[in-house]
């Protein structure tokens, strides 16, 4: 019997110092674009958020949620295969995961999209150039795993304007829990909070 030889854990290998590569370059590319258009950007995500926010207070008027407690932000990596880049928003009451009353939006990372691509089309041609008869799943494992490295980049972004999520979510109309929380990562699976704001004697938010 002929064994198939399954050479994507090889190709990933050999791979991963042209992806460690360009993502330096990559950052350094996305650290240029959001000097110049990060307040566009910003007001993009205020404005996705504030929809989210609207949503939460109509569903508490109506008693279908609780006070809302976590901001979970999530970088939806299927959307790659839809040539988009994907931040999920989801406001959470004290029920976390078990909240009911789901309230959420996406927020749509144009600005990192061509650098992505373009970088996919590098490691590509990297790959096509050493190995031969390259399969499509060969590729869909490199970009699975190149992915991961942009969700990095992605929580960074997020944790360095958490603190103006939390102001956007305090000037809101919604109902707020003793504790707010903005939490990164996978949707229904491992979240890291970034950054979090707890009301003192007075019920006023302090960081």
């Amino acid at each position: 019997m002929k064994q198939k030889f399954d050479r994507a854990g090889d190709i990933l290998l050999w791979i991963r110092p042209y992806m460690e590569e360009r993502i330096r370059e990559s950052c350094t590319e996305i650290e240029k674009m959001l000097k110049k258009q990060g307040v566009s950007m910003w007001k993009e995500l205020r404005g996705a958020l504030q929809e989210v926010l609207a949503c939460t207070a109509d569903r508490q008027e109506q008693n279908r949620k609780g006070k809302a407690a976590y901001l979970v932000c999530s970088f939806l990596q299927r959307s790659v295969f839809c040539n988009k880049l994907l931040l999920r928003l989801e406001i959470m009451d004290e029920g976390f995961y078990l909240d009911e009353s789901e309230t959420a939006g996406y927020y749509r990372l144009q600005m990192l999209e061509e650098r992505y691509q373009e970088d996919l089309a590098f490691l590509h041609r990297q790959v096509c150039r050493k190995w031969i008869r390259v399969q499509n799943h060969e590729l869909d494992e490199v970009d699975k795993e190149y992915t991961e490295y942009y969700n990095a980049v992605v929580s960074m972004i997020v944790q360095s304007v958490s603190g103006l999520l939390m102001d956007v979510v305090e000037e809101s109309e919604v109902q707020l829990a003793d504790m707010f929380q903005i939490v990164y990562g996978q949707y229904m699976g491992n979240a890291t909070v970034v950054y979090t704001r707890e009301k003192n004697g007075d019920g006023i938010f302090t960081d």
